[in-house]
């Protein structure tokens, strides 16, 4: 039962459990709420719910009960307002979304005072209205209860008191002893249905017929379910109840805006928000760049439990340190500069070709391999002088240029030579007459080698005939 059943009459209001339903009305003294008249064992009508919803079922003489002025003969259900009148009672209900209220109100009172005797003033004459002459209280008479009436009544309390019992012996006789057994153990249990419910140890005490089972717990789902308690002397009826979806909030040390993915969906980026996850293991991936990716598993408590999970991000570069001899030479990676020597880089994991270039020096290039989070410091690179540049046009160009019997390319063309050498250099161009010349570069500076080639001309004897063709 998920709402709250309170009796309010002229003793205050209490509040009653789904184990103490039906409501009994009856002029018994064990019922729950009480009329006038004679003293009988049985109810005149029962309160109890299905579903969460009340309804009144009258058990004796149906012309004694009225709803909203309306005899009422057979089951019904009541609503919020109705007004039920028994034997010189009313009782108002009052239903909400949390209580189910009734209030009893008695229409007269048991037992009435008689009124004082007043002399007729119509006798006194005139002097009626001067003289106002006390009056004597009079004790009302005195009612002696019949000696026979006495037996009658004691008769019929043990013979309602017998009843009673033998009820309660026949229902404990016929009862099936029923386990429920809820996982968590620690839920509360609700049985709604029959007339009577009692409980020993771990088991209830129920005849056979159908009833619903109402379970709650702190951090479960509520579940309701009908079973069928059939003959057998006992029966157990299992229950798993399902935890509520738990809460996960991702994060990561590193400080990094990260995406985010749980069990491969995509579910925002670091720091997230509250994740709705079923309970059980689930595997969380961090994705972000210049970090390795980073997976693990975590297993969600459930409950609506909030938990927090920071990823460790590993750096997916590390540090390296050049140095040249000299120093002061520019450090290239993929084109990019990346400072000037000593320095120390970062650079992502894998294969790259680091270049190091300084004027007055010839280029230095070497292919390094980075692994992740692991700093290296490269050996010192010794940085050789340049040769001496010698550069070589034509006129016209694309004439070819051989170098010592080397081809170096055609012009123009710059190559890199060793001073302090003389150099056999040839250039030729189809056409043009081959041209050789030597050269010595007696220094590091640069020299400049300018040819004009000369065309080759020969003699053309054109015959034709006739002769005097144009």
């Amino acid at each position: 039962m998920s709402r709250k059943l309170v009796i309010a009459d002229s003793n205050g209001s209490r509040s009653l459990d789904a184990g103490e339903l039906p409501l009994q009305i009856g002029s018994s003294s064990n019922v729950d709420i009480r009329i006038s008249g004679e003293v009988s064992a049985a109810a005149v009508a029962l309160i109890d719910l299905l579903d969460d919803r009340p309804f009144l079922q009258p058990s004796g003489d149906a012309s004694q009960i009225t709803v909203n002025g309306v005899e009422t003969a057979s089951t019904r259900w009541l609503e919020s307002g109705d007004e039920i009148a028994v034997r010189g009672i009313s009782i108002s209900c009052e239903f909400d979304d949390e209580t189910l209220r009734f209030t009893v109100a008695h229409d007269a009172l048991e037992y009435e005072t008689l009124p004082p005797v007043i002399a007729d003033m119509a006798d006194q004459g005139e002097d009626a209205e001067a003289t106002i002459a006390p009056i004597r209280r009079t004790k009302p008479p005195t009612v002696r209860q019949d000696e026979t009436g006495r037996h009658r009544k004691a008769w019929l309390i043990g013979y309602a008191t017998l009843t009673l019992l033998l009820v309660t012996v026949l229902y404990l006789f016929t009862a099936k002893a029923v386990l429920i057994d809820v996982d968590p153990a620690d839920a509360h249990v609700e049985i709604a249905g029959g007339l009577l419910k009692f409980k020993f140890g771990d088991r209830y005490l129920l005849r056979p017929g159908e009833y619903r089972v109402m379970l709650s717990a702190d951090g479960y789902e509520s579940l309701r379910q009908e079973i069928q308690v059939g003959d057998d002397d006992s029966q157990d009826f299992p229950f798993a109840m399902r935890k509520l979806p738990g809460r996960l909030v991702v994060d990561n040390r590193a400080g990094v805006e990260a995406q985010v993915e749980v069990d491969g969906v995509l579910v925002g980026s670091t720091p997230t928000g509250e994740i709705s996850l079923e309970s059980g293991p689930h595997t969380v991936r961090v994705i972000t760049e210049r970090y390795q990716d980073f997976e693990s598993s975590i297993d969600i408590e459930g409950r609506d439990v909030l938990q927090f999970f920071d990823a460790e991000l590993i750096p997916a570069w590390a540090d390296v340190t050049v140095t040249t001899a000299p120093a002061g030479a520019t450090i290239y990676v993929a084109d990019a500069e990346l400072g000037e020597t000593p320095a120390t880089i970062q650079l992502m994991s894998g294969i790259h070709e680091l270049l190091v270039r300084k004027e007055g020096f010839k280029i230095s290039r070497q292919a390094i391999t980075v692994a992740a989070n692991v700093p290296a410091v490269l050996p010192e690179i010794q940085l050789q002088e340049a040769d001496s540049l010698l550069t070589v046009t034509s006129q016209p160009g694309g004439a070819a240029v051989s170098i010592n019997g080397r081809y170096r390319g055609t012009t123009p063309v710059e190559v890199e030579l060793g001073p302090g050498a003389t150099y056999k250099v040839i250039i030729s161009k189809a056409g043009f007459a081959t041209v050789e010349r030597k050269v010595s570069m007696e220094s590091r500076r640069g020299k400049l080698l300018r040819i004009e080639l000369e065309a080759r001309v020969g003699v053309v004897k054109i015959v034709s005939q006739p002769a005097d063709a144009e």
